[in-house]
C-alpha cells in the first residue's frame, strides 16, 4: 500500500518516560516536528508527570495518556492502541506511528521523509534498521539468531497490516513486559520478522544495505555521522551521548558521538542545546565528558580567536598560605588578563604584607588582599571568604599554593602542582583561549587539569571517590542536587582544587551559608578533626555536580605540553600492561615475576572475552560493598575492643576484690582452690578464650557457694557468653570477606 494519490490520516503515538515526571524541550520540538505529517498525537507515559510536563504536552499533543510505569514501551503501546479500540482506529486512520522519547529530531524536516516513503507500496516501514546477527543476545524468544528488523523508536503501520486479525491477535496476545531485555526480545527484534513471515511488506527510510553485521549491528549508534550526514536520517538516539564508552572503543576510536554533536552544531538547524539540556539535567557526567570527549586541548604560545573588544568580567581568586611560594604564585597570577581583578587570602599579616609587595607588580583591574582563619584551607577560602565576590564575576580562576608532604617522593607532589598550575595559568595566551572556551560554549561550567596519575597517583584511577561518595551524597542532599550520582562513576572534579568556573555555575555552594565553624582547625589532630576533614575531599568531589545542577558540564582543559606528557605517560602503562599479560608463562603457568609485580604495582587488570570482564566487574562491585562493610566492621571492632579492655579491667578490679573476699572467708581448701581455678577461667574469656563455659556454670553450680557471690559470678558470666557470641560473629563475617577476596586475588593472579 502506498499514498500516491491521498494525503493520509495519521495517528501519531508517542511513548514517554521520564524517572522524575520532567518534560525536556527536545520532545516538544520533534512532536511539533511531527505535528504537520500527523491527524492526531497521543502521549502515552509511563509513570507521573509533573503538572508542568502535563501542560507542556497538552501545548503539542491532542491527548496525553499517563498509566503506570510497568510494560515498557510494549504495554504502553498496547494500553494506547486499546483506549482507541480496533474499530475506531479502522474508521479514522490510514497509518499508525509508533515512536518514542529515545531519540532526538528532526535534524532535518521529516517532510524528505514522509514524502519519500508515500510512494513506498509497503505495509509497515521504519527510520532504521538493527542488523541481524549469528548470535541472539535475547535468548528467551527462543530464537537462534537475531533478525534484522525496525528498530523501535519509530515504526509506521498501514490500515491493511494494522486492520488484519494477525496485528490485533500480536497486541491482544502480548506477553507480560517485566524487564528491558524483555521488551527487546519478545517485541523489538522479532516485530519485523513476525509480520514479514505472514506476508506483509517493509521497508526502512535510511538504507545501510551495506552497512552489515560485520561492520556493525548497530549503525545508528556506530555510524550516526555517515547516517545523518550523508543519508539524510532525520533523527539521532538519545543514549549515543550518554551511552557506556566500552561500546564506541570496542569497534571505534571513541569518536560517534563527538564528530555526530559537531556536525549537528555546525552544519545542521537543530538546536544542539536541547540534546545537552535534556543530558546535563538526566544523565552522568562521566557517560557524557566519555561521549562527547569533553577534554580541551589548548595552545599556550597563541590565540586561538582574537580577544576583541571582552565585555565579560573576569577575576582570579587565589589562597596563598605556604610565605615560601608567594614568588610562585605570582609567576602564574601574570598570565591573568591586564582587565581582570585578583583576590588574595592568606592567614596573617605577615604574610598579607609580603604578598603585597611582591604582587604590587602585577598588571590587573584590581588587586584585592585580605587574612582569614586557618580553617578550611583552599575551600574555606573560596566558598567563604570569595563566596561575595563571585557573583560579579562571568569567569573565575580560583588557585592555590599547594604541597604534597603526603606523598612520596616529594618530586610527586610538586609535579601534580605543576600539573594543575599548568593546566589553568600556563600563559597569558593560553589563558584567553581558555575564556574563549567558555564564550564558545555557554553550557560549560567547569574546566579543571585532568586527574594525575603519574608516580603513587595512578591509584586513583578507578578510586576516584575514594570512601567519600556517602558524605558527598549527604551534602548533594542537603544543596537539594537531583542529577545522577553513581559510585562506579567517577566525577569530573577537580582533585587538586585548582580550576576555571562560569560564576552563577556554583551559586549553590556560595548561598549555602558556609561558616569557618563546617571545617576543621588545623591546629587539632584529634579524632573528630580527621572526621571533619572528609568535608574538604567532598566538596572538591561535588563541584561539578552543582554545576551540572546549574546546566553546566564540566570538562578537563590542558596545554598540548601537558596533553604531549598524558599520552607518553598512557601509552607507557599501556605498554607495560601489555608485556605483563603477553608475557610467556613459566613451568608452574604464572607470567613472569617482574610483569605480575609491574602488573599489581599499576593496579590494573586485562580480561580477555566479555563474559571475563562482565564477571569482574561483578567481582568488583562485590569487593568494593564487602570493603566497606569490612571498614565498617572494623571500625566498630576497634570501638568494641576498647570497650571490652575497660571492662576488662574493671573484672581484674572485681577478681582481686572478690579473691580478697574469699580470702577473708577462710573457706574450706579445697571449695577455695576451686574458687581460684574458676577466676583464672573467667580471666581467660576476658582474653576472648571462651572454652569449657558451661562446664564452668555447672562446676559452680554443684558447689554450695554463698548465693550472693554465686549470683555476681553467674552475671558476670552471662555478660561474657554475649560479648564472645557478638565477637564470633563479628569475626566469623571478618572471615568470610577476608577469604573472599584471598580467592579473589588468587583468580587475578591465574589470569595474570
Amino acid at each position: 500500500m502506498s499514498f500516491e494519490k491521498k494525503e493520509p490520516r495519521r495517528l501519531g503515538i508517542y511513548f514517554f518516560f521520564d524517572e522524575n515526571g520532567v518534560v525536556d524541550l527536545y520532545n516538544v520540538f520533534l512532536l511539533n516536528g511531527m505535528r504537520k505529517h500527523v491527524s492526531e498525537i497521543l502521549v502515552v507515559c509511563n509513570g507521573n508527570l509533573t503538572e508542568k510536563g502535563k501542560a507542556v504536552f497538552a501545548s503539542c499533543a491532542d491527548k496525553v495518556l499517563v498509566r503506570e510505569n510497568e510494560g515498557f514501551d510494549v504495554w504502553a503501546y498496547k494500553e494506547a492502541l486499546a483506549s482507541y479500540g480496533w474499530e475506531k482506529l479502522q474508521n479514522d486512520f490510514d497509518e499508525i506511528i509508533l515512536f518514542n522519547f529515545t531519540i532526538y529530531g528532526p535534524v532535518y524536516p521529516f517532510e524528505e521523509m514522509f514524502a519519500s516513503m508515500d510512494f513506498q507500496d509497503v505495509d509497515f516501514w521504519g527510520i532504521t534498521v538493527g542488523n541481524e546477527t549469528h548470535v541472539n543476545p535475547w535468548k528467551q524468544n527462543g530464537l537462534s539468531y537475531q533478525p534484522a528488523h525496525i528498530q523501535s523508536h519509530f515504526i509506521a503501520i498501514r490500515s491493511p497490516m494494522f486492520n488484519s486479525h494477525s496485528f490485533h491477535k500480536y497486541w491482544d496476545s502480548m506477553c507480560k513486559i517485566t524487564c528491558y531485555e524483555d521488551a527487546i526480545a519478545f517485541h523489538e527484534v522479532i516485530f519485523t520478522k513476525h509480520f514479514s513471515d505472514i506476508g506483509f511488506k517493509w521497508k526502512t527510510y535510511v538504507e545501510t544495505n551495506d552497512i552489515d553485521q560485520n561492520t556493525t549491528v548497530y549503525p545508528l549508534l556506530i555510524c550516526p555521522l555517515e547516517l545523518v550526514k550523508n543519508r539524510r536520517c532525520p533523527i539521532v538516539k538519545r543514549k549515543s551521548f550518554f551511552v557506556d564508552i566500552k561500546e564506541y572503543i570496542h569497534s571505534t576510536m571513541g569518536e560517534p558521538a563527538y564528530e555526530l554533536f559537531a556536525f549537528i552544531k555546525n552544519e545542521t538547524d537543530f538546536d544542539e542545546d536541547l540534546i545537552l539540556q535534556n543530558l546535563l539535567r538526566s544523565c552522568n557526567q562521566y557517560d557524557i565528558r566519555n561521549c562527547l570527549q569533553l577534554n580541551y586541548i589548548l595552545p599556550s604560545n597563541m590565540n586561538q580567536s582574537l580577544p576583541g573588544n571582552r565585555q565579560k568580567k573576569i577575576a582570579l581568586f587565589l589562597h596563598i598560605y605556604y610565605a615560601d611560594l608567594i614568588e610562585k604564585m605570582f609567576f602564574y597570577a601574570q598570565s591573568m588578563p591586564i582587565d581582570a581583578d585578583v583576590y588574595i587570602t592568606t592567614d596573617s599579616v605577615e604574610k598579607k604584607e609580603k604578598i603585597q609587595n611582591v604582587f604590587s607588580e602585577l598588571s590587573c583591574n584590581m588587586l584585592h588582599t585580605e587574612i582569614i582563619p586557618n580553617r578550611g584551607r583552599d575551600v574555606g577560602a573560596l566558598l567563604i571568604a570569595f563566596a561575595k565576590y563571585a557573583p560579579k564575576y562571568d569567569y573565575i580562576c580560583f588557585a592555590h599554593d599547594k604541597k604534597s608532604k603526603n606523598v612520596k617522593p616529594y618530586t610527586a607532589g610538586e609535579s601534580f602542582s605543576y600539573l594543575c598550575f599548568e593546566s589553568i595559568l600556563k600563559s597569558k595566551q593560553y589563558v584567553e583561549n581558555i575564556i574563549a572556551v567558555f564564550e564558545e560554549n555557554p553550557r560549560l561550567g567547569i574546566l579543571s587539569p585532568p586527574a594525575p596519575y603519574h608516580s603513587s597517583f595512578y591509584s586513583i584511577m578507578g578510586r576516584e571517590w575514594g570512601s567519600n561518595f556517602l558524605n558527598c551524597e549527604r551534602l548533594a542532599k542537603e544543596l537539594k542536587l537531583t542529577v545522577d550520582m553513581n559510585p562506579e562513576k567517577p566525577p569530573i572534579a577537580p582533585l587538586g582544587t585548582e580550576f576555571w568556573f562560569r560564576g552563577e555555575a556554583l551559586t549553590p555552594l556560595f548561598d549555602y551559608g558556609f561558616t569557618y565553624d563546617n571545617f576543621p582547625d588545623e591546629q587539632m589532630v584529634t579524632s573528630k578533626s580527621k572526621k571533619s576533614e572528609n568535608i574538604l575531599h567532598c566538596i572538591e568531589r561535588i563541584y561539578s555536580f552543582v554545576a551540572q545542577q546549574q546546566g553546566f558540564f564540566a570538562a578537563w582543559v590542558m596545554p598540548e605540553s601537558i596533553a604531549a606528557m598524558e599520552i607518553t605517560m598512557l601509552n607507557y602503562y599501556q605498554r607495560s600492561l601489555g608485556d605483563a599479560f603477553n608475557a610467556p608463562k613459566t613451568n608452574q603457568g604464572h607470567r613472569f615475576p617482574q610483569q605480575l609485580a609491574l602488573a599489581r604495582e599499576q593496579r590494573t587488570f586485562v580480561t580477555v572475552t566479555k563474559k571475563q570482564q562482565r564477571w569482574l566487574a561483578d567481582q568488583l562491585k562485590k569487593t568494593r560493598k564487602a570493603m566497606h562493610v569490612y571498614e565498617n566492621l572494623l571500625f566498630i571492632s576497634r570501638k568494641d575492643m576498647k570497650w571490652l579492655q575497660k571492662q576488662c579491667d574493671a573484672k581484674d578490679e572485681a577478681l582481686l576484690e572478690a579473691k580478697q573476699a574469699i580470702t577473708a572467708k577462710n573457706m574450706p581448701s579445697d571449695l577455695l582452690a576451686i574458687l581460684r581455678k574458676d577466676m583464672k577461667w573467667l580471666q581467660k574469656q576476658c582474653d576472648a578464650k571462651d572454652e569449657a563455659l558451661l562446664e564452668a556454670k555447672q562446676a559452680i553450680t554443684a558447689k554450695n557457694m554463698p548465693s550472693d557471690l554465686l549470683a555476681i559470678l553467674r552475671k558476670d558470666m552471662e555478660w561474657l557468653q554475649k560479648q564472645c557470641d557478638a565477637k564470633d560473629e563479628a569475626l566469623s563475617e571478618a572471615k568470610q570477606v577476608i577469604s573472599a577476596k584471598n580467592e579473589y586475588i588468587h583468580f587475578l593472579e591465574e589470569r595474570m
